[in-house]
């Protein structure tokens, strides 16, 4: 019946249509616009199929206190993020029909709550959010369920970050980054650079990324003679001018940025070592070319953990061309510098790497599922809900706090971090104590030409680590 109404209805308007000579009004032109771009929406058609009904229950999640009273539940604000957030929830439980409840505790105490709650199968909580590298150790001792089993999940679209997506392991995907946690995007590591001093250079940094030159051979070109005894006390320190201010993680910021990895995961297969020979005279390459970039011509300033202040005062102050540190420094550098500055992706290694990569510290949150779980059939829609509801609000608040001061508030930095945050790579070894992660760094900040000697000694005993771990993953999950 339904059917024949349908089309008798379309047979009526076509008449309609073709009675009619009249165009019609522009109002009516801008509503059929309107109408066609919500229609194109992926984030408003993907919400409108999805259904969920919690029936008023709660929806608790677990996670360390500072994440969860920042990115989950907060009260309504002023704030342009923190207000994102608080309507994100309000929306989320009008379109679950649930009460969202986020417990939050100490950093040390998230891991020990999930496994009592699996221990004793009570299922106090629906999802976790917690460090990666913790979250990680929760995976491998089968605490935790795979996404993979849900219904109603699609890692594949934009509000899901496919980095933490392909982390498959024997095809299961245990944690996630999405838009639900923007601490992935506070903690993703990228470049800074001061525009005055690239003004006095005739430099345009934006253009060389554009154009694909922002490579590190043309990068360390640009460092070489900027640097200069700025104090006159004929040593150079934190008072003096540089071309390049770097971090103790600038190296692996190289390394990742370059497209290298210690461990690869892809779907269908186990993860695997990925530095065989070729890799590994790209690592002594890309080795020899950062060692300059830190250390020939006095151009890079540098500082070991728990000095970071110092290089945030340098640049802050107008010293450094350029910075390498975490997106939460733009946020604070917007703040608090005079100067204007942007932001910039890491380097490629040369101008054949197809895309500009970066990295995410492993300090940030994600989002996993306790074993435990009691609401397994809803948390696949519930989870696909909120991460669509944060996406559409949250996320653009984001972008907004970040380039909200005049510092960084230019169409350019807009495009970079969309650039930036696009290609993340998320490598195991980070989130997996393989012994790997420190190798390429510390010949860095060591200066020494020792990486492949390094991972020579170090890869039989990775490799053991990552069988060991598997085994783990095949056995208990």
């Amino acid at each position: 019946m339904k059917k024949h109404l349908c089309v008798f209805l379309i047979g009526l308007l076509l008449l309609t249509l073709l009675a009619s000579c009249a165009q019609p009004d522009q109002g009516d032109a801008d509503h059929a616009s309107t109408t066609r771009e919500e229609q194109t929406d992926p984030a408003a058609a993907a919400l409108e199929k999805l259904s969920v009904d919690w029936g008023g229950e709660d929806f608790t999640i677990i996670g360390r206190d500072d994440h969860v009273f920042g990115e989950l539940m907060v009260e309504t604000s002023t704030e342009v993020l923190e207000d994102a957030v608080y309507q994100r929830n309000l929306a989320l439980e009008e379109t679950c029909k649930l009460n969202l409840n986020c417990v939050g505790v100490a950093t040390d105490q998230v891991s020990d709550a999930v496994k009592t709650d699996v221990k004793t199968g009570l299922g106090e909580y629906d999802a976790v959010h917690h460090h990666m590298a913790q979250t990680a150790s929760l995976a491998s001792d089968g605490h935790l369920i795979s996404f993979t089993s849900l219904e109603g999940i699609d890692l594949s679209a934009p509000w899901w970050d496919e980095g933490t997506a392909s982390f498959v392991i024997s095809d299961k995907v245990f944690f996630m980054n999405s838009a639900i946690n923007f601490s992935d995007e506070r903690t993703t590591y990228v470049m800074m650079f001061n525009k005055q001093l690239a003004h006095n250079k005739n430099i345009d940094p934006y253009a060389m990324v554009y154009n694909n030159e922002w490579t590190l051979d043309n990068f360390q070109g640009l460092i070489d003679d900027v640097s200069y005894d700025l104090s006159g006390d004929g040593r150079y320190d934190e008072n003096d001018v540089y071309g390049f201010v770097v971090t103790w993680e600038t190296g692996n910021t190289f390394f990742y940025g370059s497209g290298l990895r210690y461990v690869i995961c892809e779907e269908g297969k186990d993860p695997y070592l990925a530095m065989d020979t070729s890799a590994i005279n790209k690592a002594s390459d890309l080795l020899d070319k950062v060692l300059n970039i830190f250390y020939a011509n006095n151009s890079a300033f540098g500082y070991e953990p728990g000095l970071e202040k110092l290089g945030k005062t340098c640049f802050q102050e107008g010293r450094g061309l350029f910075y390498t540190e975490i997106v939460q420094y733009v946020v604070a550098l917007g703040k608090q510098m005079e100067a204007d500055f942007g932001v910039l992706p890491i380097p490629k290694y040369d101008a054949a790497q197809a895309d500009y990569i970066t990295w995410t510290n492993a300090i940030c949150s994600t989002t996993s599922i306790s074993k435990a779980a009691k609401h397994t059939d809803k948390l696949g829609t519930t989870l696909e809900i909120m991460a669509i509801l944060s996406y559409q609000r949250v996320t653009p608040a984001f972008y907004d706090t970040v380039l909200q001061r005049k510092s960084v508030r230019d169409e350019e930095s807009q495009g970079m971090l969309d650039i930036i945050f696009k290609t993340r790579c998320y490598d195991m070894s980070i989130y997996y104590d393989l012994g790997l992660e420190p190798l390429f760094k510390e010949s860095v900040n060591s200066n020494k030409t020792n990486f492949s000697s390094a991972y020579a000694k170090q890869s039989s005993k990775a490799q053991k680590n990552l069988d060991k771990l598997l085994y783990s993953f095949s056995k208990d999950n």
